[in-house]
């Protein structure tokens, strides 16, 4: 049986390891087992024997083992550096494979292609999520506006622009020519809070309806602010 983790990985169940620190784990204990038979059988050669040379040659195999040991460690330690480093910086076009290396590779570069594909795909699955959402905000006929604790703004509609007559907003702030009120209703609003502002811009009367939430991202409080002109519906 298999639990598999948020981030596609799967992880044997009741076991709690991963597959691929199962495998890392088997190969090293595989190949220090071998490594101390390989020592055990130079010594018994060295002094039970007078076959010093089979020793030597197993003295001589058990160097290499040593070396194959020390690259395996070495070479997976910079596999996983590169790994987690590609998560860090959502960096999934790296590959990783085990030609030229042996079949000793093969299921933990096997392992890692497979958790790559899994943050590939969600990372797409996000992407596309964003973009659906994206375009319906920009449809809804209700202006809506986010911006941080700052007045730096996160994003804003269409329909928020063309209410507030303004093709690109980047921070509350920049409303106070339109109308000084309004800007001191979006800072003091607070979740729940509702608020009526009354706008002359061109001889026209705005009656702008303001209905605020707060909420958090990516550590970041931000408040986000429907607007809408109701003087037609007055």
């Amino acid at each position: 049986m298999v639990r598999r983790h948020v981030d596609g990985s799967s992880i044997a169940a009741g076991t709690g390891i991963h597959p691929t620190m199962k495998y890392f784990r088997v190969q090293c204990t595989l190949r220090i087992l071998l490594l101390t038979a390989t020592l055990a059988a130079a010594v018994y050669f060295f002094v039970a024997t007078t076959a010093f040379g089979i020793g030597a040659a197993l003295a001589i195999v058990a160097l290499v083992e040593v070396r194959a040991l020390i690259r395996f460690v070495d070479k997976t330690n910079r596999d996983l550096a590169r790994f987690l480093r590609s998560i860090r910086y959502s960096d999934f076009s790296q590959t990783f494979t085990a030609e030229g290396r042996g079949g000793s590779y093969a299921d933990l570069g096997a392992a890692f292609r497979e958790v790559m594909a899994d943050f590939r795909a969600a990372r797409a699955e996000t992407e596309e999520h964003y973009r659906y959402l994206h375009t319906v905000m920009q449809h809804i006929g209700v202006g809506l506006v986010a911006f941080k604790q700052d007045g730096s703004i996160e994003l804003v509609n269409n329909a928020a622009k063309r209410l507030l007559r303004v093709r690109r907003l980047k921070n509350v702030q920049n409303l106070a020519d339109l109308s000084p009120e309004l800007v001191e209703k979006l800072r003091r609003m607070r979740s729940g809070d509702k608020a009526l502002v009354k706008i002359v811009d061109n001889d026209e009367m705005l009656q702008i309806s303001l209905s605020a939430t707060e909420f958090k991202m990516r550590g970041d409080l931000f408040k986000l602010v429907s607007l809408q002109n109701i003087q037609s519906e007055l």
